[in-house]
């Protein structure tokens, strides 16, 4: 819902045509009740913050409150705020595409070495009725094998989600890529906010009251400032990012330092994207190695006792 909001104010805007009667004329092609709702509401003079609040993001509607307060063009505004949001959530379903493909690649290939390990100890157990008592009871002990296998792929996978899903940021170069993603998300949205003459103490006030990795830069920041913006961005930043931006501050440059910024930022993340795809995919083989280990556990292991036990029925002749 929140696409169609933002498309349909974009396309008002455009055309010059009140979004009250392009919200009723969608009514009258769809029949969505909501629409209506929003036009009713729109031709009763009810701000548009208050008519979208329950469909939009925090940041979305921050934008649309700002706007209306200042009177500025909202249409532009969303428009420069859509390409950008595109761009974030692009990057950041190429990062979880990244991190998913390993999860399953080591997911399918533990299914079939458990596969395989049971196939061939069924086989072994077989051979085993007609093995004399001390082989026959070696070959028997294999089967704890599948009650450890079983266990120890789960723990691997639980490993992998925690690693890749849960607490990505606290995981060695994973966290360097991630504290990235936030820096881009922040400069991403702070391009737009200051595009729209938001000052420096209402772009913090709205990270410092948003939710995630972003509160938790801005929450102790309490100077409402540029220097308590910068402050904020030191721990996703470099130290020489952080002082351009001050530096740009200064000088009136703070908007293309901003943009210069954000694209060197883009251009980091997709690096350390296709960095990520290859270290995970290197950490998987890895991986696989422990429940691959179990079978070439079970196939030598069982191989080495059937041959004892032929061996030993050779001699006998």
């Amino acid at each position: 819902m929140e696409e169609k909001i933002i498309e349909v104010e974009i396309i008002a805007g455009k055309a010059g045509v009140p979004v009250n009667e392009l919200w009723r004329k969608l009514y009258e092609e769809t029949g969505k009740d909501v629409y209506l709702q929003f036009a009713s509401s729109l031709e009763r003079g009810e701000p548009k913050v208050k008519v979208y609040a329950d469909f939009l993001s925090e940041e979305t509607l921050f934008l649309i409150s700002e706007a209306e307060k200042k009177s500025l063009p909202l249409h532009l505004i969303l428009e420069k705020y859509s390409e950008i949001r595109e761009e974030v959530k692009k990057i950041n379903s190429e990062i979880r595409a990244k991190s998913f493909h390993p999860l399953f690649t080591f997911f399918i290939s533990a299914g079939v070495i458990g596969f395989m390990i049971l196939s061939f100890l069924n086989t072994f157990l077989k051979i085993s009725s007609s093995l004399s008592g001390e082989y026959g009871k070696s070959i028997e002990n294999l089967s704890i094998v599948p009650y450890l296998y079983f266990p120890t792929v789960l723990a691997v996978l639980f490993f992998m989600v925690l690693s890749l899903f849960v607490i990505p940021h606290k995981v060695p170069y994973l966290s360097k890529i991630f504290s990235t993603v936030v820096a881009l998300k922040i400069l991403a949205l702070t391009k737009v906010f200051y595009s729209a003459k938001i000052p420096f103490e209402g772009i913090i006030k709205f990270f410092k009251y948003s939710s995630g990795r972003e509160k938790l830069l801005f929450e102790n920041v309490n100077e409402y400032t540029e220097k308590g913006f910068t402050s904020a961005l030191s721990n996703v930043l470099s130290p020489e990012e952080t002082a351009i931006l001050q530096i740009a501050v200064k000088t009136g440059m703070f908007e293309n330092a901003l943009n210069n910024l954000y694209e060197l930022k883009k251009n980091s993340v997709k690096k350390n994207t296709e960095k990520l795809g290859t270290l995970v995919n290197f950490m998987t083989y890895l991986l696989i190695l422990i429940p691959f280990s179990f079978f070439i556990f079970v196939y030598l292991r069982g191989t080495y006792i059937l041959l004892r036990a032929v061996l030993n029925q050779m001699s006998g002749y």
